[in-house]
C-alpha cells in the first residue's frame, strides 16, 4: 500500500494525474478503508473530470462513516456528493437527513424544501408534499410557508397560497418577503385591494412592494 501511494504521489507532483489516479484506484482496492487514499483517488478523478467516479468514492466513504458512527464525516463526504451533483434529489435528501441526526434543523430544512421545490416542478406533487411533511416539523421560517405557496401556485391554487402565507405572517409578522408575495397572489387572484391592505402592513415600501402597489392601483382604477 505504501509503495502505491508514493508511487500515486510522485505521478500527481509531476502533473500525470491521470497516471496518479490509476494507482490510487488500486491502491483504494488494496484497502478501501484507508481515508488518505480514498481521498487522494477522489481529488484525481476530479481533476481529471471522472465526476461520476468521484461521487462514487465519497458515497462509499460516507457509508463507511456511516457504518462506524462518524456522522459528522460522512456528512461532510454527502456534502462534496451534492456539490458535485447538485439534480440528484436523492443524495440531496440523505444529506437533509444526516444534517438533521447531527441537529442540524435549518440546514437539513433547506434541503428538504429545496427538494420538495424541485419535484413539484416534476410534477410530482405527492413526492414532494412528502419531502415538505419532513421540513414542517423542524422550522416554521418564512421559507418553508413561500415554498408551500409556490408549490400551490404550481397547481393553479391561488386560494391554498394565499392561504399558507397568511399562516406564515402568523409565525413571522414582520416578513417583507411573505407580505409580498401575498400581494403577488392577491394580484394574481384578480383582488387589488386585498393586496393593497397587504402592502398597507409595510413601514417602509422597498421597490418591489412599491412596484406591486402600483400594480394593484392601476388594477383598480
Amino acid at each position: 500500500l505504501g509503495m502505491f501511494k508514493r508511487a500515486g504521489m510522485g505521478y500527481e507532483r509531476n502533473g500525470f494525474t491521470n497516471k496518479a489516479a490509476a494507482v490510487f484506484k488500486k491502491a483504494h482496492r488494496t484497502a478501501p478503508e484507508d481515508v488518505d487514499v480514498a481521498i487522494r483517488l477522489a481529488d484525481t478523478y476530479r481533476a481529471t473530470n471522472m465526476i461520476k467516479d468521484a461521487i462514487q468514492v465519497h458515497i462509499e466513504m460516507a457509508e463507511l462513516y456511516t457504518k462506524k458512527g462518524l456522522l459528522k464525516r460522512a456528512l461532510e463526504e454527502f456534502a462534496k456528493v451534492v456539490e458535485l451533483d447538485p439534480k440528484n434529489l436523492k443524495n440531496k435528501v440523505k444529506l437533509a437527513d444526516l444534517y438533521n441526526k447531527e441537529g442540524m434543523k435549518e440546514r437539513a430544512s433547506d434541503i428538504y424544501l429545496e427538494v420538495a421545490e424541485s419535484l413539484a416542478f416534476e410534477q410530482m406533487h405527492s413526492e414532494a408534499f412528502q419531502i415538505l411533511e419532513r421540513a414542517k416539523v423542524m422550522t416554521a421560517s418564512p421559507k418553508l410557508f413561500l415554498t408551500q405557496s409556490r408549490l400551490c401556485i404550481m397547481q393553479k391554487d391561488l386560494a391554498g397560497a394565499a392561504l399558507h402565507l397568511r399562516e406564515g405572517l402568523g409565525a413571522n409578522p414582520r416578513s417583507i418577503e411573505i407580505l409580498e408575495a401575498l400581494a403577488e397572489v392577491e394580484l394574481q387572484a384578480k383582488a387589488p385591494d386585498r393586496a393593497l391592505e397587504v402592502l398597507g402592513q409595510i413601514p417602509q415600501l422597498p421597490e418591489k412592494s412599491a412596484v406591486l402597489c402600483e400594480r394593484a392601483l392601476r388594477e383598480m382604477a
